[in-house]
């Protein structure tokens, strides 16, 4: 993998495929991840097989699961490019003792699934010679022809000690369309890396520039020189301001105001992520490796140079390995009593589930693609906002409002009666403690007041924010700007080009999570005081989670099954649960369970 990635790191290949990928469950996305890329995988086991291929995350593609067939191990992929056709990359494997007719079957089936006018590129280890005609190649070359297809790799890609042999392939059924095609003689396996490029107009072609964001410089950023510029402050703008709105923009601006002047934003360069143990000794080893490669390759008959390339490529890897094990032991002895950097060395060796990865977006509607970056913000902003609406109205007539007199559950609610929630003003020493326990890392929202700042300044921050909340309470108004999210997609599942197969993770500002906190406590406390929430209820309770949910349900199988019952269940998985709940019969669920400020939630 250390290789890869550095080959990957040099080359900016868009498309990277694996054959014989030797993956199982077992090894996560994470410990075969290179920077930049997505990993899409179809595993067999650990001792050989399955196939891998990673795609540039600026290029937008969807995975073609449809044309997967049983028996042949291969990954399909759309690339999309704009005014271009469809363009199909596959990457397969055959294993030596496979039939080379059941394979070709199961390529044909494979490839005539995808429509005739689309360009096709399938890459892979065939494992059949087109050296040397013989009954096997022969009929490989005749299926090429009646498929339309050739083979743009005609150069050795496994050298061995006393034979060499073409068995790795590119085939396309457009040849006009490859500019380079050939192979790169690197001993990274016994197999050569083969690789072709692809014409494309300028106007298409991805400049290859440094990853930067704009980052907040804390070069000469210092907490009591922050502190000071608060204190010169005269707070009373906001804190005698009684319109809740103006109150924050005032406050919000004066804060952006001292953050700049002390810490402005400024376009930095992301460093590539090279493995910190990967040494010039290593580099320096691979690179003599390769150079014996390329002098056995010239001259064959040279088994003394054969064995020097086996010697140098038993060392590198003896190298990497010796490098990497002593770093990675090195930095878990090191971290043993810190448990937060000790995870974060355990994430560097893989052992983490999720993969975060951050693929450019196509959308596909009515068969018309969209690729500004403008219009698919919009297309994703018209969907969320309109998905909750649009599954309701598929719902039947609501035949009666949940009211205080039309519904059974009012009885329920009856023994509240006396009882009254109102929402109680926060004091600042609550808000001063809510800003302290900020976590700096998380991601900044439309505000672009980032938590470090918030956090350094509670002792002064604390009073006006203390104001805007108390006012939003008093006036029953929530500010506008502290309810306005930054968006961003997540993909699910199925094809990346619809819509519905993203999910929205809202970004809202810091303080408005405050703010909430301020209003889920009092509400967390008046409703376990009145025992009015469901004793079973999992979910959003204290001590109660999944697993309490699990353990009673098991609980009640186990003791229904000791008395010689069956047990029935009912499991609903509600779409969109949140987005669809009627507000109208919340409200009113509200007022009945004694909430005097149901104003308030509905603002």
């Amino acid at each position: 993998m250390s290789e890869l990635r550095h080959i990957a790191s040099k080359t900016k290949a868009t498309v990277i495929s694996i054959s014989e990928s030797w993956l199982d469950e077992s090894i996560t996305d994470n410990e075969i991840k290179i920077d930049g890329y997505t990993a899409l995988r179809k595993d067999r086991n650990r001792s050989g097989g399955g196939v891998c291929i990673y795609v540039k995350n600026y290029r937008a593609f969807t995975r073609r699961n449809d044309l997967d067939i049983d028996g042949f191990e291969a990954i399909w992929i759309n690339i999309y490019l704009p005014r271009s056709k469809e363009i199909v990359i596959g990457i397969c494997y055959r294993p030596p003792k496979q039939n080379v007719s059941l394979f070709l079957n199961n390529f044909e089936e494979s490839v005539s699934k995808i429509k005739e006018s689309s360009e096709i590129y399938v890459l892979g280890d065939f494992n059949i010679c087109t050296l040397n005609i013989n009954p096997i190649s022969q009929r490989y070359n005749d299926f090429l022809i009646r498929n339309g297809f050739s083979n743009v790799i005609k150069d050795i890609t496994r050298i061995g000690k006393e034979k060499s042999s073409c068995l790795d392939h590119i085939v396309t059924n457009v040849q006009n369309n490859v500019k380079q095609s050939g192979v790169i003689n690197i001993g990274l396996s016994d197999h050569f890396i083969i690789y072709c490029t692809r014409k494309i107009p300028k106007s298409h072609v991805h400049k290859n520039e440094h990853n930067s964001a704009k980052l907040r410089s804390l070069k000469n950023y210092n907490v009591n020189n922050y502190l000071e510029k608060l204190n010169d402050i005269d707070w009373s703008v906001v804190t005698n301001n009684d319109d809740v709105n103006i109150a924050w923009l005032t406050l919000k601006d004066i804060i952006i105001k001292v953050i700049d002047s002390i810490a402005p934003i400024k376009k930095v360069r992301l460093k590539q992520n090279i493995a910190p143990w990967f040494t010039s000794e290593i580099a320096n080893e691979i690179k003599v490796r390769d150079t014996l490669l390329k002098k056995f390759k010239k001259d064959k008959s040279n088994l003394d140079i054969y064995k020097y390339y086996c010697a140098s490529r038993n060392k590198a890897q003896r190298l990497i390995k010796k490098a990497k094990s002593n770093y990675f032991l090195n930095k878990i002895d090191e971290n043993k009593d810190n448990p937060k950097k000790l995870w974060k060395t355990l994430k560097q060796l893989g052992y983490e589930k999720k993969c975060k990865t951050n693929t450019k977006i196509v959308l596909d509607e009515n068969g018309k693609q969209t690729f500004c970056p403008k219009g698919v913000a919009s297309r994703f902003n018209e969907f969320f906002t309109n998905v909750a609406s649009t599954l309701v109205k598929k719902l039947p007539k609501c035949i009666g409002f949940f009211t205080m007199s039309t519904n059974d559950l009012h009885k329920y609610y009856v023994k509240l009666k006396g009882k009254m929630f109102k929402l109680e003003p926060v004091t600042i020493e609550f808000v001063k403690t809510q800003l302290e326990s900020l976590n700096v890392n998380k991601i900044v929202g439309l505000d672009n007041i980032p938590s470090r700042f918030l956090r350094d300044g509670a002792i002064i921050l604390a009073e006006p924010i203390a104001h805007i909340i108390n006012l939003s309470f008093k006036t029953n108004c929530l500010p506008h700007d502290l309810k306005t999210a930054k968006v961003t997609p997540l993909f699910k599942k199925n094809t990346r080009t619809s819509v519905e197969n993203y999910r929205p993770i809202s970004i809202l500002p810091t303080v408005s999570k405050i703010l909430e906190k301020s209003v889920a406590i009092q509400v967390e406390r008046y409703l376990s005081k009145n025992n009015i929430l469901y004793a079973y209820q999992s979910g959003f309770q204290q001590a109660h989670t999944t697993e309490s949910n699990l353990i009673n349900v098991i609980d009640g199988l186990k003791n229904n099954k000791s008395k010689g019952l069956l047990t029935g269940m009912v499991l609903i998985d509600l779409q969109k649960a949140f987005d669809t709940v009627d507000h109208v019969i919340l409200i009113n669920k509200l007022k009945c369970m004694g909430f005097k400020c149901t104003d308030w939630f509905q603002s």
